[in-house]
């Protein structure tokens, strides 16, 4: 009975220390003024000098460039005061990651999947924090055979970013 006892203690155990390993989602720490995610398991980062940001119209939009790979990533949350927004084909809010200067991949199609959450806006520094994940696709270039490529952006976080504030048109 004992040796029963033993061999389900040390299963339980096992279980517990596996089940309590980092969640792959997770959003990384950022240092204020920067922008990082993990692409495809390969880690993306942008400086403050590397990134815009701005309120158009009550939308946030943020476009971040890693220097070192090339590689942009864009976020547009329709809703600046709404803290979550859901990313995917028939979605308002939408993020794109640009891996060259003609592959675009875009939450816009389906079956991306995704989401932005805005957890601090600082208007009296003018600044944004937040986190986001997204499944983005884009279509492959054989117009004969089109079929779908991925990309995973995991781990997004962006935190204190100067935001400027541009005001709706006049109508």
């Amino acid at each position: 009975m004992k040796l029963l006892q033993a061999i389900a203690a040390a299963a339980l155990c096992c279980l517990v220390v596996t089940s309590c390993e980092p969640d792959d989602s997770a959003p990384q720490q950022v240092t204020d003024g920067k922008l990082v995610a993990t692409v495809e398991g390969e880690s993306f980062s942008a400086s403050p000098e590397s990134i815009q940001a701005a309120i158009i119209d009550g939308a946030l939009v943020v476009i971040a460039t890693d220097m070192d790979s090339g590689t942009t990533i864009q976020l547009n949350a329709q809703d600046l005061y709404q803290s979550y927004h859901d990313l995917g084909e028939f979605h308002e809010s939408v993020a794109t990651y640009k891996a060259s200067r003609v592959t675009t991949f875009t939450t816009s199609m389906a079956p991306a999947k995704g989401e932005i959450i805005i957890t601090d806006i600082n208007l009296e520094n003018s600044t944004v924090s937040g986190t986001f994940m997204f499944a983005a696709f884009r279509t492959t270039e054989d117009l004969n055979n089109p079929d779908y490529e991925q990309m995973r952006v995991t781990e997004g976080a962006f935190s204190n970013l100067p935001v400027g504030v541009i005001p709706a048109p006049e109508q």
